[in-house]
């Protein structure tokens, strides 16, 4: 059943948003014990895009914080 759900919910984003699920971070993702594992590993992932991002040459990054700035300056640190 949550995996219905789940599939109903991703077909409705990408629908809507013209998007695709990272397959590799969901299984990873998946794989976290905890919530902290999760945390760091969507730090680590957000690091390595916006690197990828800033050599390609996009020209600024913006973040929204959702209340909780410490992940976003924890990015930043490593970034700038």
């Amino acid at each position: 059943m949550k995996q219905d759900i789940r599939n109903g919910i991703d077909d409705v984003l990408a629908h809507c948003f013209d998007i695709d699920f990272n397959t590799e971070l969901e299984n990873t993702v998946n794989a976290c014990k905890n919530n902290g594992e999760v945390r760091q590993l969507g730090i680590e992932w957000a690091i390595e895009k916006c690197k990828n991002l800033k050599a390609s040459g996009l020209p600024c990054l913006h973040f929204y914080t959702m209340g909780n700035s410490d992940n976003i300056y924890m990015i930043a640190s490593e970034l700038f």
